[in-house]
C-alpha cells in the first residue's frame, strides 16, 4: 500500500454547518458546504457526524433531534431536526457530494467529545449513555480560567469501548468513504494516570480492532489518528504511536494543539517514532496565537489577523514552515469558527488560500507570517498540551535564545521582526539587538506600545505591552528550525511572542 499523498486536509465540525447556516437549512447548503472546500484547494474533507450524539439518522447512537421539540430554541438543534425531517441524511449528503465533484471524502470520528457536559443541566448536545452511567466518568480535569472542564469516558471500561466501536462500525459498514480519522484531541483523557504501559495496551487492542473492520470492506481504506502536539504526551494519554505505526495500524498522524495554533511541534521526534511510511501533518486551529497578555475573547477581539483562518500571510507561513522541516502537507481544524461566531464584520473563511499551499514551491517568494507563540495559560489544555519558549523573562545584559520553525526563500526578500515584550525599555533602541542564525539584524529600529484594545490585561504591575521592531532580509533564515537571539542591555523584559513577517 502506497504512503498517502494528501496536501490539504480539512475537518468539517459536527455542529458548527448547523449553526453558521442562518437560514432554514436545506440539502442544498449540505453541497455548498462541500463546495466551498473543495474549490478552495484542499484535496482531503474529514465529515465528523458526532459529539456525544450524531447528526445522522444512525441505528445506533442517539441522534441531536432526539428529543427536541419543535419549539426548541437553540438554532443548531433546530437546523439538525430540519434537516433529518427533511429526509435528508447529513453524512450521506456530504459524501455523496465529495465523490460527485472530486475530493476525497472521509470521516472523522471524536473519540470521547464531551462539550456540553461542563454545563448545569441536561445540555442538549450531552448522550444519554452519558448521563445514565456516572460511574463510567473520569475525573473532571481544569483547563483555565474559561471553567471548560473536561469529563470524559472511561476507556477501561469496555462498555465504552464496544459503545465507540458500535459507531465506527456502523460508518464503515454503511458509509461511502476512504479515509476514517479517530480525533484523539476530542477529547482527553481516556484513562487514569496510574498505569500508562497497561492502557497503552488496551488502546492499541481497540485501535487493532478498527483496523480489522477497515481491512474487512472493499477498497484502500486509509486510518489517520489526531494526537497531542508531543509524541510523549499523545503516550501519557495511551495512545502508543510507535506500536500503531510499527503493526501497520495506522497511515498518517496528525499533531496538534488543543484549541490553539501549535507552530512549535518537533516534526522529527514524531518522524523517528513512526518512520517514513506513515504520513505526518502539522494541524492548524482558527487562533494563530494566544499569548497571555492579550485578548482571547472571540468578541471582544479586534484583530481579525489573530485568527488563522482570516489571515492569508499566518496559513502561508505555517504552511511553509512545517514543509520546510519535512511535514506531508497540513491539516485544517475549526476553520469555519470566524463565520460560526460572527466576528468581525468580514467573518469569511479564506477558502481561496488552501490550493496555494498545496505547494511547498508556490509559497516561496509570497508574503507570510511565521509566529513564535504560546496557547496562553488560559487556553493551555494541562496534561496534553505541550512546553512553549514564551512567556519568558530576558534578563538585562543575558542574551535569550529562541528557536522558530520557517522555509528558506529562493531570493533575498525584506523582512521585519516583532517582539512583543511586557516591560519598558524607554527609547533605547541601541539597548535591544537581536541575532537570526549566523547573521545580526542589529539593534532594534522602532519601539510602539501595543493597543489596550488588544490586551486580556493592559496594564500588570505598572508593566505595558510593546513591540521592538527589528529590520532584516530573508538571507538570514535557512531551511526548517531558526534561531533568534535576543539581547536587552539595560532593562529585563518578558517576552510574549515574537513574529517574524517575509515581505
Amino acid at each position: 500500500m502506497k504512503k498517502i499523498s494528501y496536501k490539504v486536509i480539512y475537518n468539517q465540525d459536527w455542529i458548527s454547518f448547523f449553526n453558521y447556516t442562518k437560514e432554514s437549512i436545506t440539502a442544498d447548503h449540505v453541497d455548498h458546504m462541500v463546495d466551498e472546500v473543495y474549490e478552495g484547494g484542499a484535496d482531503l474533507m474529514l465529515i465528523n457526524p458526532n459529539g456525544q450524539r450524531v447528526s445522522y439518522p444512525s441505528r445506533v447512537w442517539q441522534t441531536n433531534w432526539d428529543g427536541v421539540s419543535d419549539n426548541d430554541t437553540r438554532h443548531d438543534i433546530k437546523q439538525v431536526k430540519l434537516l433529518a425531517d427533511q429526509g435528508c441524511d447529513y453524512l450521506a449528503r456530504a459524501l455523496a457530494r465529495c465523490h460527485q465533484v472530486g475530493i476525497e471524502p472521509g470521516v472523522s470520528v471524536r473519540m470521547n467529545d464531551s462539550h456540553g457536559t461542563y454545563r448545569l443541566g441536561r445540555h442538549p448536545w450531552v448522550s444519554d449513555f452519558y448521563w445514565d452511567h456516572p460511574e463510567w466518568h473520569l475525573t473532571k480535569r481544569f483547563r483555565g480560567k474559561n471553567h471548560l472542564f473536561m469529563h470524559t469516558l472511561d476507556y477501561r471500561r469496555p462498555e465504552v469501548r464496544e459503545h465507540y466501536l458500535a459507531l465506527i462500525c456502523e460508518l464503515i459498514t454503511d458509509y461511502s468513504f476512504n479515509v476514517l480519522e479517530l480525533d484523539f484531541l476530542r477529547h482527553p483523557p481516556y484513562f487514569p494516570s496510574d498505569n500508562t504501559e497497561e492502557y497503552c495496551g488496551l488502546m492499541t487492542e481497540f485501535v487493532w480492532e478498527i483496523r480489522r473492520l477497515l481491512d474487512g470492506r472493499e477498497g484502500d481504506k486509509r486510518l489517520l489518528v489526531r494526537v497531542p502536539d508531543t509524541a510523549a504526551g499523545s503516550y501519557d494519554l495511551g495512545l502508543d504511536l510507535k506500536t500503531w505505526a510499527r503493526e501497520g495500524l495506522i497511515d498518517g498522524v496528525v499533531a496538534s494543539a488543543f484549541c490553539h495554533t501549535g507552530w512549535q511541534m518537533d516534526v522529527d521526534e514524531f518522524r523517528r517514532l513512526l518512520g517514513n511510511e506513515v504520513a505526518f501533518y502539522p494541524g492548524a486551529e482558527y487562533m494563530a496565537s494566544n499569548p497571555e497578555r492579550f485578548s482571547i475573547a472571540e468578541n471582544q477581539s479586534k484583530d481579525p489577523t489573530r485568527f488563522m483562518p482570516l489571515d492569508e500571510r499566518k496559513i502561508r507561513g505555517f504552511a511553509a514552515a512545517y514543509y520546510a522541516c519535512g511535514a506531508d502537507g497540513i491539516y485544517l481544524f475549526n476553520f469555519f469558527c470566524p463565520r460560526d461566531r460572527n466576528l468581525f464584520t468580514n467573518n469569511e473563511p479564506k477558502f481561496e488560500i488552501l490550493r496555494e499551499v498545496r505547494d511547498p514551491a508556490k509559497l516561496r517568494g509570497k508574503p507570510k507570517t511565521y509566529i513564535l507563540t504560546a496557547g496562553g495559560k488560559d487556553w493551555k489544555y494541562r496534561g496534553v498540551d505541550g512546553p512553549d519558549q514564551v512567556p519568558c523573562v530576558v534578563e538585562e545584559g543575558l542574551p535569550m535564545t529562541f528557536s522558530i520553525l520557517m522555509a528558506s526563500e529562493t531570493v533575498e526578500r525584506p523582512m521585519e521582526v516583532e517582539v512583543f515584550v511586557e516591560g519598558d525599555p524607554g527609547n533605547r533602541l541601541g539597548d535591544l539587538c537581536l541575532h537570526i542564525n549566523e547573521f545580526s539584524a542589529g539593534n532594534a529600529v522602532d519601539i510602539e506600545p501595543v493597543s489596550n484594545e488588544f490586551l486580556d490585561n493592559p496594564l500588570r504591575n505598572d508593566r505595558p505591552v510593546i513591540k521592538i521592531f527589528f529590520g532584516a532580509n530573508s538571507e538570514m533564515l535557512v531551511e526548517g528550525r531558526n534561531r533568534l537571539i535576543f539581547h536587552s542591555a539595560s532593562v529585563p523584559l518578558t517576552v510574549l511572542t515574537i513574529e517574524v513577517r517575509i515581505g
